[in-house]
């Protein structure tokens, strides 16, 4: 029994150390997109998508640029350790016993749990390449982030949710942000995969009415079939947004398209 509890205090520290590695983290990213030159390109994507300066500020949308160690090495100066870092999911070591970023050249979204937490990360990258590695990169599963646990928004989301009584479920993470911008904020998303059991146990907390908009492409049909299957299994009211034909294939630019429909 003290083993356990010893093993689980350690568990403990070690995950309370991740979320503050993963708030430093945080700081860097926002602060690189806001001040630095080498952002500009990160900064114009953003005006593209319509995004306003306190809509950055306040989902804390980051950047960090094509540099193989940049945040390694910025929180190994703040004291943590690489095996901390590691284990955040934010470092990657090599077979040849060096280290580097997950994350690189790629627009950075934070992920909050719904007591407010950072515990991951989403980046998608900035310029596509043969080696950029897939549009959207993930924090792995580590002591703090499970992916099947967490929907995108609901930290800010949960008390619209609640007093609408129903939340309207989208793909990705720019769909939640421009649908909170222009005033929608019972909002979140799944991360352009099925919901989990988990995550309907806890949208029931706030309702039990989903309205689900997802992508208008197979793989996003393919999602929300399988999101609805289960989520009707849990007594969950379902309803289906049809983008109409014309209106772009996801929220954020049926938005774009029609500010006021």
């Amino acid at each position: 029994v003290k083993l356990d509890t010893f093993a689980s205090e350690v568990n403990k520290s070690q995950k309370n150390r991740i979320l503050e590695i993963n708030a430093k983290a945080v700081y860097f990213f926002h602060q690189f997109l806001l001040e630095m030159s080498a952002s500009r390109g990160a900064r114009d994507y953003l005006k593209r998508r319509e995004l306003k300066q306190e809509t950055i500020e306040e989902w804390k949308v980051g950047f960090i640029p094509e540099q193989w160690d940049l945040l390694t090495q910025y929180l190994l100066k703040k004291g943590n350790s690489v095996d901390d870092l590691i284990a955040s999911g934010l470092t990657i070591k090599k077979d040849n016993g060096g280290f580097y970023d997950r994350f690189r050249g790629r627009i950075m979204f934070p992920l909050w749990d719904t007591h407010g937490n950072i515990v991951g990360f989403t980046g998608r990258v900035l310029v596509e390449t043969e080696k950029s590695g897939g549009k959207y990169v993930n924090t792995p599963q580590t002591l703090v982030y499970d992916k099947s646990r967490v929907l995108y928004g609901l930290n800010k989301a949960k008390l619209e949710i609640k007093s609408k009584d129903v939340t309207v479920l989208v793909e990705g993470q720019m769909d939640v942000i421009a649908c909170h911008q222009a005033g929608m904020k019972n909002v979140v998303a799944s991360s352009g995969t099925a919901l989990t059991f988990e995550q309907i146990k806890l949208l029931k907390r706030y309702s039990n009415n989903i309205a689900i908009a997802f992508d208008v492409d197979i793989a996003g049909q393919n999602a929300s079939k399988r999101g609805i299957d289960l989520a009707l299994e849990q007594g969950m009211s379902i309803k289906i947004i049809q983008i109409p034909v014309g209106a772009g294939k996801d929220a954020d630019e049926c938005i774009k398209k029609d500010k006021n429909g």
